[in-house]
């Protein structure tokens, strides 16, 4: 049986007055989310991103640059079931032809890097703005970083989350649970690429609006706590152009400027709508 679609995480890349305005906001910092201003750095690029984190899931944001143009977009998929990347890695070769599978270590200070995750990806895992990949925590990974932190040792991305919200910064009663659905205004054979991703997945679709996602008709993807709403991409409209959020609790509406972006938060629902545009 597939694994079901999850998402783990997902980015989006945006302009410089974005990242700044986003990397300033003392409401995302203090009152939203656990977060992080991390520069990760490997043995042929590095970056730097703002990320924050919830209950099951998170989500970035980086600075036009090393990865990529405005609008640029990622998505990881979570894979929870011990080994099951296994077969995930055999149906995108099946499909694409090719496929990668690698164990990503993580930096804990001065120490050795311990092992992180396992990603798996179609090769090429790119297509124009397009980024997919899955994840498979390690076995050992929660036994290795910051064990002392939290008693979890599973693969679950509810138990990677806790140890982060640990040893990052955060408010003490944090807003954010989880991301519930994004938009991506792709192009044709982004969409296809996207589609065929998806196939090893067990989702479903349907030409439909979906229900707090989006503003228009879309073609709707439902998987395991997510929701994708699929657009057509147009020369000012490229990937993330929404992401939607569940709250822990209810706020009394709102709406934060961010640089070309607007977080709007009305009751216990977030929605962050991204233009590439000047507003």
């Amino acid at each position: 049986m597939s694994e079901p679609l999850r998402l783990n995480h997902l980015y989006r890349v945006v302009d410089a007055e974005t990242f700044a305005a986003a990397r300033d906001s003392a409401w995302l910092r203090e009152v939203f989310a656990p977060s992080e201003l991390r520069t990760t750095t490997r043995p042929d690029w590095a970056y730097t991103g703002l990320y924050w984190y919830g209950t099951a899931t998170y989500f970035e944001l980086f600075e036009a640059g090393a990865q990529g143009p405005a609008g640029s977009t990622g998505v990881a998929f979570a894979v929870e079931t011990a080994g099951a990347t296994a077969p995930l890695a055999a149906h995108w070769r099946q499909t694409f032809g090719a496929a990668s599978s690698r164990i990503v270590v993580r930096p804990i200070g001065d120490e050795a890097p311990v092992p992180w995750f396992q990603m798996t990806h179609a090769e090429p895992d790119r297509l124009d703005r397009l980024h997919l990949w899955a994840m498979e925590y390690h076995a050992d990974f929660l036994a290795a970083w910051h064990a002392s932190e939290t008693m979890a040792r599973g693969i679950t991305r509810a138990e990677v989350l806790e140890r982060y919200t640990r040893v990052v910064d955060g408010p003490v009663d944090p807003l954010l649970d989880d991301v519930l659905g994004v938009t991506l205004a792709l192009t044709a054979d982004e969409r296809d690429f996207f589609a065929r991703h998806l196939a090893a997945f067990d989702e479903s679709s349907a030409p439909a609006v979906a229900h707090g996602v989006g503003h228009g008709p879309a073609d709707v993807v439902q998987g395991d706590g997510i929701t994708f709403a699929l657009a057509d991409a147009t020369a000012a409209s490229r990937g993330v152009q929404e992401i939607v959020c569940r709250l822990r609790r209810a706020v009394a509406p709102q709406t934060l400027v961010v640089g070309r972006s607007t977080v709007d938060v009305d009751g216990d629902r977030l929605v962050w709508t991204f233009r590439d545009q000047p507003l």
